[in-house]
């Protein structure tokens, strides 16, 4: 459960533990109540200090003398840089000419300075460094998204070479099928030419086996060799069976050939820290007024003042001989009030007398509307 929206016990009396708390002892740091007040208080310790509850811890708490044990130091040597008390001034162990700081000033001052410091780190670091957090947070949360993305990129490669790779080997299986059909062309050419042959051969081999049966003369007699001919062998055609030579992988060649994957760097990129500028609304008031110009209106009493931005305002104005630029006249209806609208229009607000009803009038660019 939220602790915030858990039911708080009141604050109760440090010594009877039953009463409700009234009084605070600022040395002691003890809560009380009016019944043990005086029970508290008679011991021998002469440093009790007694406040109301809410005043709790405002009593200051000097430090002891270290010269003179029984007394506080309520002042400071700005050259010494050593706490004195009153018995030190007087003495003549210090150098009256150094200069003095009232602890008491110094303490406020700090403890201003501590709020500050507190109210900057709440409202300007703390949300400095919770955006630092916050941004941090979510380049861890989107890291594995981030780096998916880039493995995708690397699936997409991947299929692209598988594309190219399958490509080319496509084109040299096309070139080895091309191959493969001159190389039976020129070999089915030379057989071509080798049954030529050979039938020419069987045709000779028929007219000498008539020849031989035959007892004619002259046919026989006319008869002339052309074995050589034959003799005369076809040359011998000779074709280069094609070889696949694979070329060695190189890792290195081929992570190249992949792509290029650039280094995690590092790189420590200054933060500059800008304070927030406080808004009108929240920002501290000056101790003293600051007259920066009087402008007579012709009123005694000021009706309304309104800032149109850090240079112009608007107010109610009794017009004499003065410039001015006249909005709208009403006659009948006194002017009540003004302000400017967040889209810088001006708006006012006039009342008759004696009247309920009230009329709204807004100046927009010079353009006057009214509203019942």
């Amino acid at each position: 459960m939220d602790p915030d929206y858990i039911p708080q016990d009141v604050a109760r009396c440090d010594l009877c533990e039953i009463a409700i708390v009234q009084s605070y002892c600022d040395f002691c740091h003890i809560n009380l109540c009016k019944p043990c007040i005086g029970h508290h208080i008679s011991d021998e310790y002469d440093k009790h200090k007694i406040v109301p509850f809410h005043q709790r811890r405002s009593t200051l708490i000097y430090p002891k003398c270290e010269t003179h044990p029984k007394k506080s130091c309520e002042f400071q040597c700005k050259d010494c840089n050593v706490f004195l008390c009153s018995h030190c001034l007087a003495s003549e162990q210090h150098n009256k000419e150094h200069k003095l700081s009232n602890l008491e000033e110094v303490f406020n001052k700090k403890k201003d300075h501590i709020k500050r410091d507190k109210e900057e780190i709440n409202n300007q670091l703390w949300p400095a460094y919770e955006d630092i957090k916050t941004e941090l947070e979510n380049r861890i949360e989107n890291l594995d998204g981030n780096y998916q993305k880039l493995t995708t990129e690397m699936a997409k490669q991947r299929e692209e070479l598988r594309r190219e790779i399958d490509y080319a080997m496509n084109l040299k299986e096309k070139e080895i099928d091309e191959n493969k059909t001159k190389h039976h062309a020129i070999l089915k050419k030379q057989l071509e030419e080798i049954k030529q042959l050979q039938s020419l051969m069987l045709n000779r081999l028929h007219t000498l086996d008539d020849l031989e049966d035959s007892n004619e003369v002259s046919p026989t007699i006319h008869y002339s060799s052309k074995n050589q001919e034959f003799s005369k062998l076809p040359p011998k055609v000779r074709v280069s069976m094609p070889k696949f030579i694979p070329k060695s992988i190189e890792e290195d060649e081929l992570c190249r050939l992949i792509g290029k994957l650039t280094p995690l760097s590092t790189t420590l990129e200054e933060r500059v820290f800008t304070a927030k500028k406080p808004n009108t609304s929240v920002r501290e008031l000056l101790d003293e007024p600051e007259v920066l110009k009087t402008i007579k209106t012709g009123h005694e009493k000021l009706s309304s003042v309104t800032c149109l931005n850090e240079e112009e305002i608007w107010t109610m104005y009794k017009v004499k001989n003065d410039q001015t630029e006249e909005i709208i006249r009403l006659v009948g209806w006194r002017p009540f009030n003004l302000c400017v609208t967040s889209s810088d229009d001006l708006l006012g607000l006039t009342i008759p007398n004696p009247s309920l009803r009230t009329e709204t009038w807004i100046s927009a660019w010079l353009t006057v509307k009214l509203m019942l």
